[in-house]
């Protein structure tokens, strides 16, 4: 079975690397999308080895461990529109609030040489720059709808499957039609 696995993974690798990128074209819900950041702790698990992990400068163990909740939801109107790169911020604010404004451009620009490596830049800068279909401040559309709770996989970024979330949003986030 491991194996038929894998020649299904290797042949849509190989159909989206010819591709460039994968196309997403499942039919959007009726809802506008609302995406907010919250931070949380927890204060039954200790956090940190005493340096921060952005600047690695030492700083004082934390006693609470810090959670970034993203949260994407059906809205009645959209609020500010975002582009990709606002979600690559959200590495910047992974571990808690960023109290540096400096810090963010510095972490979008590291992700985005990261994934360039030897290639050019500008196809990575032009991906940043383009909208999503979220966009932050927007109304809660009225009514109630279920909880979806989605968790990344190990060591990912919590924005790893955006689409996915701002489609699910968008149809009301389960809602039945």
């Amino acid at each position: 079975m491991s194996r038929w696995l894998w020649l299904c993974m290797l042949l849509f690798a190989s159909r989206v690397c010819a591709q460039g990128q994968l196309q997403f074209d499942a039919p959007w819900g009726p809802h506008a999308i609302g995406f907010k950041v919250v931070h949380l702790v927890d204060s039954s698990r200790s956090w940190g080895d005493g340096h921060d992990p952005l600047t690695g400068l030492s700083v004082a163990a934390m006693h609470e461990r810090p959670l970034q909740v993203l949260v994407w939801y059906p809205a009645s109107a959209a609020g500010k529109p975002m582009v990709y790169s606002d979600y690559l911020a959200l590495l910047a604010s992974e571990d808690g609030p960023v109290n540096e404004s400096a810090i963010i451009p510095r972490v979008i620009e590291g992700q985005l040489h990261g994934w360039a490596g030897s290639n050019p830049l500008s196809g990575y800068q032009a991906i940043a720059a383009q909208p999503v279909h979220a966009t932050s401040a927007a109304t809660p559309a009225s009514g109630s709808f279920p909880l979806v709770i989605y968790v990344p996989s190990d060591s990912n970024a919590a924005f790893e499957d955006d689409v996915l979330c701002e489609y699910v949003a968008s149809h009301g986030l389960g809602k039945a039609h």
